[in-house]
């Protein structure tokens, strides 16, 4: 054995390695690339907000307000995020809302299945302690009661169109 052929080799890397190396490469750029067109990197960074809703239910509440019997929903935002009001809906299916702009009036605007927040009169934010209310129609008016609807609270920012359920309520005959 002469140990000179040993010394003397020219070869650094084996052809085995570097083919490895150009695979793996090529698999990450394609995956980078793939992320991109598919538009998955723009919404990575979008995340819902962490928030905490708590729904109290008055069922045939009567009061100072007109069309007594009603149902009425109180929503408080009780922690977590604080968010902004044209970025929170509160949808219903089963039957449409108006709100109260204060405990013994009525909002004028006709009823409907889906609002912001910020058409309900709330502040630029949502913070813990901001309280909406709802009510229904009394059942003489079209049959539906709040009974047996689902109400949830989306995030939906006005730019997007994605959303987020942050928290839902369901009637007690849903």
């Amino acid at each position: 054995m002469i140990i000179e052929d040993y010394i003397r080799s020219d070869r650094a890397v084996s052809p085995v390695i570097a083919v490895i190396l150009m695979v793996a490469i090529t698999v990450i750029l394609a995956a980078v690339i793939a992320t991109f067109v598919l538009s998955l990197g723009s919404s990575v960074s979008e995340t819902a907000p962490r928030a905490n809703f708590d729904f109290k239910f008055k069922d045939d509440a009567s009061g100072p307000i007109p069309y007594t019997p009603y149902d009425q929903i109180n929503i408080t935002h009780t922690g977590g995020d604080t968010i902004s009001s044209d970025a929170l809906v509160v949808q219903m299916t089963g039957a449409k809302f108006k709100y109260l702009k204060n405990p013994t009036s009525l909002a004028g605007k006709p009823y409907k299945s889906s609002r912001t927040f910020a058409d309900m009169g709330t502040s630029s934010d949502v913070s813990a302690g901001t309280t909406v209310r709802l009510y229904s129609r009394p059942a003489d008016a079209d049959g539906s009661q709040l009974d047996s609807t689902t109400v949830r609270v989306l995030y939906k920012p006005p730019n997007s169109d994605q959303s987020a359920v942050l928290a839902q309520w369901e009637g007690p005959e849903a």
